[in-house]
């Protein structure tokens, strides 16, 4: 539990824990999308009433009926106590302000934006003083086996009786929470999404240029395929990433740096593997 947290003032509004996971209830706006419908899932088998909401009516309905939870409409913001916002990075600041306004006083406002530079500052200034705020990222994607230990990023933004029940909540959901900072977090996901992703793309890109003749496609590049294929099915999101995260350009430099090195050395270039790959794998032990 972390510390510094006070008995509620109002139990009707924010009750603790235990109780708020047995009676509390979450909306899920654009809770018809892949991650919206995965959170909306998390949140009900936690114990929570869900009511998911988006703009496309019919695939929330099919998404509600799938789940076991409620279909809302746009009012349905006023129903939670928790109300999370999963809509992608560049609607997240206009949708989670429209949003809370109309929150009730005391309730939790939550977005998964994956880059909070731009987000978190406008969406603080923006949002009435009685809604309390947490940005939140799952380092999961909706195809995860499991959300069990699943590490999520906590930013807790503006956060006074809400702390210690979300902090309940997700330890009940079985998330690893990772608190954090927007540049902390910014700075991360830089290597961990923006440079990860360049590195596919420059290898798609370089494999469609040669062509390549699949008579001689081994294993191990039948996997690397279908990363690609997954990561062409989600490429809206993922060049949403390489647009707005404020570190991306530094990070794809430096892959293209290290590229030019290895390249233009042939004699050096087995050396300067080997000692990066200590390096690295000594960092990550």
């Amino acid at each position: 539990m972390p510390p510094g947290v006070g008995e509620h003032e109002k139990e009707d509004l924010l009750p603790e824990g235990s109780r708020l996971i047995s009676k509390g209830t979450a909306v899920v706006v654009g809770g018809a999308g892949r991650m919206g419908s995965m959170l909306a899932g998390s949140l009900a088998a936690a114990g929570m009433k869900v009511v998911i909401y988006d703009l496309d009516e019919r695939r929330a309905l099919k998404a509600a009926r799938r789940l076991g939870v409620r279909q809302g409409g746009p009012e349905s913001a006023a129903l939670g106590d928790i109300v999370v916002v999963s809509v992608p990075v560049k609607d997240t600041v206009n949708v989670c302000l429209s949003t809370a306004i109309e929150m009730r006083p005391g309730s939790l406002l939550v977005e998964i934006s994956s880059v909070k530079t731009g987000v978190v500052e406008k969406v603080e200034a923006g949002i009435p003083d009685m809604v309390e705020y947490a940005s939140m990222h799952p380092l999961f994607g909706p195809e995860a086996a499991s959300v069990k230990g699943g590490a999520v990023v906590l930013i807790p933004v503006r956060l006074q009786r809400w702390r210690s029940p979300l902090y309940d909540l997700m330890e009940r959901i079985g998330w690893r929470i990772v608190l954090s900072d927007v540049e902390e977090h910014d700075r991360a996901m830089a290597v961990v999404q923006v440079l990860h992703h360049f590195s596919y793309l420059c290898l798609a890109s370089s494999v469609s240029q040669l062509g390549i003749d699949m008579r001689f496609c081994t294993r191990s590049l039948e996997r690397t395929l279908r990363i690609l294929r997954r990561l062409n099915r989600d490429l809206g999101v993922i060049l949403s990433i390489q647009r707005e995260n404020p570190f991306a350009a530094e990070v794809r430099k430096a892959y293209c740096l290290s590229v030019l090195r290895l390249a233009e050395d042939q004699r050096s270039f087995e050396e300067s593997v080997r000692e990066s790959l200590r390096r690295l794998f000594e960092e990550i032990v």
